[in-house]
């Protein structure tokens, strides 16, 4: 094969052919060329014409589902749930039991959204004694289950939108748990009479039942907003004595 000598710039010079000797034929590197031209090249983001006409998919809709079927889920087992109670025991005294532990509590939640039921002022600080004493009664496992967000939507209600600063978050926590509190305990209150009632007529079944079901409906979750109440103070104290650790600091 005959080799001629051509001198070419430094800047024009391919990675095919970075020697000064070359043949006459490059098939390879004109393979190479071939190649790299046939190639498909990027054309940019598409048009908004060319995405109108492409399929799309709505990922936002899969999550929504997802929790929608969660929550009839969840729903649905409660039922099943109530309805082997009462085949268990022999009579649907269990749902009735059900009922009466759960459903003043939206009246009670009524009445304390338009103003007409607020906490006594003597309930509403947290002794350091009571969580130690609700732990120990098993409100930790209560607190795995609320604290979800599969909770709210379950009673019916939307998450609560995402707090801009920390103080917006203890405040909105101290009004939630002041209002889950009242509403809970005056259904308690009220459920426990009923179940005291019947203890008197000699109802003793019917009054376990209620009993039980208020206990798990109304006597956890008043001890679980004590507890949530207990941080908040915990942390408001904390913040107070920062501030006038750094006040003093400042003044000397």
């Amino acid at each position: 094969m005959q080799l001629r000598l051509i001198k070419e710039p430094a800047a024009s010079i391919s990675p095919c052919r970075r020697t000064r000797l070359r043949p006459v034929f490059e098939p390879a590197c004109l393979r190479y060329a071939a190649s790299l031209a046939s190639r498909p090249r990027y054309a940019g983001p598409p048009t908004s014409s060319e995405a109108a006409n492409e399929p799309t998919i709505e990922a936002s809709r899969f999550p929504v589902i997802a929790m929608s079927a969660q929550v009839w889920g969840l729903r649905i087992l409660v039922m099943v749930s109530i309805v082997f109670l009462c085949s268990l025991a022999g009579s649907g005294f269990p749902a009735l039991a059900f009922g009466l532990a759960w459903v003043p509590n939206g009246a009670f939640l009524l009445a304390f959204m338009r103003g007409a039921l607020h906490l006594p002022r003597f309930l509403v600080p947290v002794r350091p004694i009571e969580p130690v004493l609700y732990r120990w009664a098993g409100v930790g496992l209560v607190k795995r289950i609320v604290a979800t967000r599969i909770w709210p939507l379950l009673n019916g209600f939307e998450p609560p939108p995402k707090p801009k600063n920390r103080q917006e978050l203890l405040d909105r926590t101290e009004l939630t748990t002041k209002g889950a509190e009242v509403c809970h305990g005056a259904t308690f209150m009220l459920v426990f009479f009923v179940a005291l009632f019947c203890l008197a007529v000699g109802r003793f079944s019917e009054a376990v039942w209620i009993l039980a079901f208020n206990l798990l409906l109304n006597g956890y979750p008043v001890m679980l907003q004590r507890v949530n109440r207990w941080r908040v103070q915990q942390v408001r104290t904390s913040t107070r004595q920062k501030n006038l650790t750094s006040g003093r600091a400042s003044v000397y």
